[in-house]
């Protein structure tokens, strides 16, 4: 697989989400946002787009799971963003979840 270290992320409160793009690429990574649940679905399908799908706790239970199934067939890794997550917290898991493909 030729996965670049682009992450897909995902939920309903679009200054978090950018907040949480903006530390990403500060850190060199390449965070990409979708709007609804149906743009990250098709976006995931893409073969090796990404590499991460990052879910926001705002995103219903029922949305995860078929975003996660998706995700899962594509060979995407997801992380369910916590509500109260910290950014050093968000980026040392990001970089243990990195650590752990064996494609990175």
């Amino acid at each position: 697989m030729n996965h670049t270290l682009r992450m897909l992320m995902y939920g309903q409160d679009a200054f978090l989400l950018e907040l949480r793009q903006k530390i990403l690429e500060r850190a060199g990574y390449a965070g990409e946002i979708v709007s609804t649940a149906e743009e990250a679905g098709q976006r995931l399908q893409v073969p090796d787009a990404y590499w991460l799908l990052m879910l926001c706790h705002t995103v219903p239970a029922e949305t995860k799971e078929e975003l996660t199934r998706i995700a899962n067939r594509s060979g995407v890794r997801v992380y369910e963003l916590p509500r109260l997550l910290t950014p050093e917290k968000m980026l040392q898991v990001v970089e243990s979840l990195k650590a752990a493909a064996p494609y990175m």
